[in-house]
């Protein structure tokens, strides 16, 4: 009996012996092409295999037995089947991750920077696509410009948390809402005229005014009115009329004494003389402007205090009950035909502006001085 390196079967000299086809010989055979086919891998000394593990495919994965050192050789060496459902193959991270070249061959992919994540060919100029590791460059000089419809690129993220592309404008749609609440027209009645004495509550109607921000940002508004006094033959005297406009919060206290837009004139025309005292529609007209922020998702309006004196009733306001507060009838509002002191707060502009802020109300600023400066200018004058 004798092993064939070259055929690699087992060979028996037996007694000689004759085919049925005629021919001779005395060599009996056993190869490994009669045997294998009973022989499964499982079957074999260093291969650990597990027929429970879930799953229709597997692959082979040589697990060496590190526990006697680098680079021995111990019986606890062995190959063992492994798949997605083998004992501790999910886990939350990983040292390295193995793909594949175009070839098929399996490689890994280096260690990459930190923050830096994967992605499929990031250079423009690849020739072929390919995963690499990426991190995104410091923005250094550049600076971004929109495209050609006046947009920014960005991502964003979708209802299921996915990133998208989307366009963000230069200048978002409805930025700024501005609102001309009361008319200027100068001698028209449709914004009514007050006779005396009065407050009037202004409401600015933000929520619908400006929709795509209220309650979601505090709101920057400024505000520019004007105050309109007439004087006419229907009364005998002249008078000072002061006028005060407050901004305040739905809900809050009103900060007269630090937000309050002052305006002061006297409605008065010479010397009354008979039998006509010629005196011009709108005596007076002034003109006030002032910015506050409201709190995100809070209502604001105007509180408007107006004030009349006069030579009898100083230092007192000079009141009218028959007539404070009530609205100028049109045939009243029109030239010398005013019965009593009428004024009116209009050219209202409301200006809406999202914003993220807040109202100071104790700054930092310049202490009172005893004296100024003197009355020097910079540039002298002619005369």
């Amino acid at each position: 009996m004798d092993f064939n390196t070259q055929t690699g079967c087992i060979e028996y000299q037996n007694e000689k012996y004759v085919y049925t086809d005629g021919a001779e010989s005395s060599i009996e055979r056993v190869c490994v092409s009669d045997f294998y086919p009973f022989i499964n891998v499982y079957n074999l000394n260093d291969v650990d295999f597990d027929n429970d593990l879930a799953g229709s495919c597997y692959e082979f994965i040589y697990k060496k037995d590190i526990s006697c050192g680098d680079g021995c050789k111990s019986k606890g060496d062995h190959w063992i089947n492994w798949n997605v459902n083998y004992p501790g193959a999910k886990v939350d991270s990983m040292d390295y991750i193995r793909g594949a070249t175009e070839d098929g061959c399996p490689v890994y992919l280096d260690k990459p920077d930190n923050c830096s994540f994967l992605i499929f060919s990031p250079s423009c100029s690849a020739p072929t696509g390919e995963w690499q590791a990426w991190k995104i460059p410091r923005a250094g000089e550049c600076e971004m410009t929109p495209g050609e419809d006046g947009r920014y690129k960005v991502l964003t993220l979708d209802d299921c948390g996915c990133p998208k592309e989307c366009k963000l404008p230069v200048m978002p749609t409805g930025m700024a809402a501005l609102n001309y609440q009361r008319d200027s027209v100068p001698d028209d009645p449709d914004f009514p005229w007050y006779y005396g004495c009065y407050n009037d509550k202004i409401n600015l109607h933000l929520a619908e005014n400006a929709p795509n921000y209220f309650g979601k940002y505090d709101l920057k508004v400024t505000v520019n009115y004007g105050i309109q006094a007439i004087k006419s033959d229907g009364y005998n005297f002249n008078y000072n009329w002061r006028s005060i406009v407050v901004p305040a919060i739905e809900g809050e206290s009103r900060r007269t004494d630090m937000e309050g837009s002052i305006l002061q004139n006297w409605a008065a025309v010479g010397q009354f003389t008979q039998p006509v005292f010629q005196l011009p529609w709108g005596s007076t007209s002034l003109r006030g402007s002032f910015t506050f922020i409201v709190p995100k998702g809070k209502e604001a309006y105007l509180h408007h205090e107006y004030r009349i004196r006069t030579t009898d009733s100083f230092p007192n306001y000079k009141f009218n009950a028959t007539y404070d507060g009530r609205r100028v009838p049109d045939s009243e509002a029109t030239l010398n035909a005013a019965l009593w002191p009428a004024s009116r707060l209009n050219a209202l502009q409301v200006l809406i502006e999202p914003t993220f802020g807040s109202t100071d109300f104790d700054p930092v600023k310049d202490e009172y001085r005893s004296q100024l400066d003197s009355p020097v200018d910079d540039i002298p004058q002619p005369y």
